[in-house]
């Protein structure tokens, strides 16, 4: 990372834990057999990988390593969890309707994978959330179908935040016999998830958002008490890898990145490193207020990860106020959707006007956010408290 800059898009991607580079070093320099490979080399490979599945399991409470199915990242594991399930539904019921529902805030990946589904037969619903971005519970329930299969809602909004209420959705789905996927990408290393706990069906994360590297990551599919899993149907074919749920070559040293992050993020992270980032989070927030006094801050207050502030500044636009601040790195949209033009389609799904849009920032902070980096932000902050500063249109 550039000491220009002042980093505070950790929602969009974090940078790599020096010690998750160390542990990768060896499976980009000397360790580079083929994980499927049947000769010592390639076994070596398969029990680091081995490793890192149970480091994952470990960060989840999975109950089995095969559980763990890693992918290129959070994007594809949704598209595995919703698309692939659907189609192994097909292969034993192809004459039925199915039914399957998210939310208005989900991810692109899911939004897109969802609109997938309308051509293999699925009736899609996509349900509004509550002024934080929530999915509630009651709602869900009133869009409930006889052949309601599937729900997807993401454990924390990657733009505002917010925590969904999962323990209360696992409930709803079980006791409705739904099957229930989560995108945790922005909760994973981030906050406690137990899967003992909260029972989910397919879980989806990324290394990137805690700390390993990008390109990589897994899907979490779970095997009930008799070893039955949930079936899903590849969309990538070729060699068997991965449970035969996933060909491909193995992505060696990201698995191993993933492995020594999800590690990282379980030793020190969620315990300890998480309650000092979030009062780093509150500080700056406080002097953000002192300067715009009519500074708003959307998604839950308090349901929401450490380090995530999503704020509205009335009077501000940062379409033109971004551009003359480059060195602060900060978001107006997810990092996924910033390339469509059309501002947020979270923000719009919860009702707010293209000004309000225009004035609303994502501002993440992480592990290595110093608070040198927060006093050269406010200094930034403050310039545009000055005299004939842009102000947005009525």
């Amino acid at each position: 990372m550039s000491t220009n800059n002042i980093y505070l898009d950790y929602s969009a991607s974090t940078p790599v834990d020096p010690r998750v580079i160390e542990k990768m070093l060896p499976f980009l320099r000397e360790h580079i057999a083929n994980p499927s490979s049947q000769h010592r080399a390639g076994w070596n490979a398969m029990h680091a990988i081995d490793q890192a599945r149970k480091q994952v399991m470990a960060l989840l409470n999975a109950s089995l390593p095969k559980e763990i199915i890693f992918t290129s990242g959070a994007s594809e594991s949704n598209s595995l969890a919703i698309l692939g399930f659907i189609l192994a539904l097909r292969k034993i019921n192809p004459n039925q309707t199915f039914h399957a529902i998210t939310s208005q805030v989900e991810h692109k990946s899911v939004l897109e994978t969802f609109e997938q589904l309308k051509e293999f037969n699925v009736d899609v619903d996509f349900i509004p959330v509550n002024s934080f971005g929530q999915v509630d519970v009651k709602t869900v329930e009133k869009h409930l179908r006889p052949n309601t299969v599937l729900m997807s809602f993401m454990w924390a909004n990657n733009e505002l935040g917010s925590l969904n209420p999962m323990a209360a959705l696992s409930e709803l789905a079980i006791k409705n016999k739904i099957c229930l996927h989560t995108d945790a990408t922005q909760a994973c290393g981030k906050i406690p998830i137990d899967l003992q706990n909260i029972p989910i069906d397919f879980l989806s994360l990324s290394a990137h958002k805690m700390y390993g590297p990008k390109g990589v990551g897994a899907l979490y599919r779970r095997f009930d008490q008799h070893h039955s899993k949930m079936n899903l149907s590849p969309l990538i074919r070729g060699g068997g890898q991965e449970y035969n749920v996933r060909a491909g070559t193995l992505n060696t040293p990201g698995i191993i990145g993933l492995g020594e992050a999800a590690k990282i993020a379980q030793d020190e992270f969620i315990p300890k490193d998480s309650l000092l980032l979030q009062e780093q989070t509150n500080n700056l927030k406080y002097q953000l207020e002192k300067l715009f006094p009519t500074l708003k801050l959307n998604g839950h207050p308090t349901e929401r990860i450490p380090g995530h502030l999503h704020l509205s500044f009335p009077g501000i636009r940062w379409d033109q106020w971004l551009p003359r601040m480059s060195e602060l790195c900060v978001s107006t949209t997810s990092a996924c959707s910033s390339d469509s033009g059309q501002g947020s389609h979270v923000l719009r799904a919860l009702g707010f006007s293209d000004n309000e849009i225009h004035s609303s920032l994502r501002i993440s902070l992480g592990k290595f956010t110093t608070d040198e980096d927060l006093r050269k932000a406010l200094l930034l902050f403050e310039k545009i408290t000055r005299p004939q500063h842009p102000q947005a249109k009525p």
